[in-house]
């Protein structure tokens, strides 16, 4: 395994590496760049996402929590030992995993492809006439994206449970039970959840959009007394408090610096809400899965914006922030709202993965 400091120069420089060769393809060659039709590159990327989570240094306190995870494997000597409490179905898993005398290391390898495969099967389904690969380098090239998958494994595989849940939001049965099976791993997705089910029946953009400036407006105003009203709830004492209040030194691209009032990731969370009213509104094109989609990433956002200033609030934010990849490629894919849809599609990416390396570079 390649230490945690030359994984994460390896991880940022190849994935650049990747989003310049696509940009320029899609500048010069347009409608002939090979990722647009090819299946291979998309593959090979997502290969490369699994190897990257699976076969890390766990050990190292770099990845947070990885090492609690890798080393609770050795005290699963029943299914009560470990997790149990927080999630009955990790506790099972890792007594199993225990008795079988299974490695560390294939543990976190499955947990690299139960994380990365809803990507790029949802990939395929918004790929339309292109690639899946342009959707799913926009998954690998978001911010929260690695961060967790290596730090806080049954975060990942609820998400996980949630992005095959918008897969087949066509099929109900299947939609609820990926539901269901995320909130079973980790609790703290009930916001998430609350809100994919809120906007399935109520995908309203313009409504969703008044709500979330009047959440701006309200957290402005009221400060932490919204964080009080919220740590009342079980969903998010239980499992999310640790995400509000918890004082711990983790490596985190996206932990918060300081408290109080985000600016700054208030307007990095706007961003997607802009580029969904361009797309929705000012085009006025109409696609109801993509209401959906940017419906519920609204308002989940809207929720974290009145625990914004809650320690780890971005744990919170996160629960809206991984759907940023979609709200992000769907228009790209999907829509043809742009006069020039390539170029808008190479400035795009090149913007969107700017801050995320950034963001390594200063952390």
């Amino acid at each position: 395994m390649l230490n945690a400091e030359l994984q994460y120069f390896i991880l940022h420089n190849f994935l650049l590496f990747l989003v310049l060769i696509t940009a320029i393809s899609y500048l010069t060659r347009g409608a002939n760049a090979p990722s647009i039709h090819s299946k291979t590159p998309a593959v090979l990327l997502f290969l490369f996402m699994v190897l990257i989570i699976g076969y890390r240094d766990w050990t190292s306190p770099l990845f947070g929590d990885s090492n609690t995870y890798g080393n609770y494997l050795k005290l699963a000597t029943s299914p009560e030992s470990v997790w149990y409490s927080k999630s009955k179905l990790f506790g099972y898993i890792y007594y199993y995993w225990h008795k079988w005398n299974l490695s560390a290391e294939s543990f976190f390898l499955l947990s690299a492809l139960i994380y990365c495969a809803p990507m790029y099967a949802l990939s395929k389904k918004l790929k339309n006439s292109r690639s899946p690969f342009l959707p799913l380098l926009f998954f690998a090239t978001s911010l929260i994206w690695y961060s967790f998958g290596v730090n806080g494994i049954r975060n990942g595989w609820a998400f996980a449970m949630i992005l095959w849940a918008i897969y087949y939001y066509d099929r109900p049965f299947l939609f609820y039970a990926f539901l269901a099976l995320g909130y079973a791993i980790h609790g703290s997705v009930m916001l998430t959840i609350g809100a994919i089910c809120v906007t399935r029946y109520y995908a309203k953009p313009k409504s969703m959009l008044l709500f979330w400036l009047g959440c701006v407006l309200l957290s402005v105003i009221i400060g932490r007394y919204a964080e009080d009203i919220f740590l009342q709830y079980d969903f998010i004492a239980e499992e999310g408090e640790g995400y509000l209040s918890l004082e711990e030194e983790v490596n985190d691209d996206v932990t918060f610096s300081h408290t109080g009032f985000r600016w700054d990731f208030v307007l990095y969370s706007v961003i997607p809400i802009l580029w969904g009213y361009y797309n929705i509104i000012k085009s006025q094109v109409k696609d109801k899965y993509y209401d959906w989609i940017f419906c519920t990433y609204v308002l989940a956002n809207a929720i974290w914006v009145l625990v914004i200033r809650a320690n780890f609030s971005n744990r919170i934010a996160s629960l809206s922030w991984f759907l940023i990849p979609i709200v992000i490629v769907y228009p790209l894919v999907r829509m043809h709202n742009f006069r020039n849809q390539n170029q808008t599609i190479a400035i795009t990416l090149i913007l969107y993965y700017g801050f995320t390396y950034g963001m390594w570079l200063i952390s």
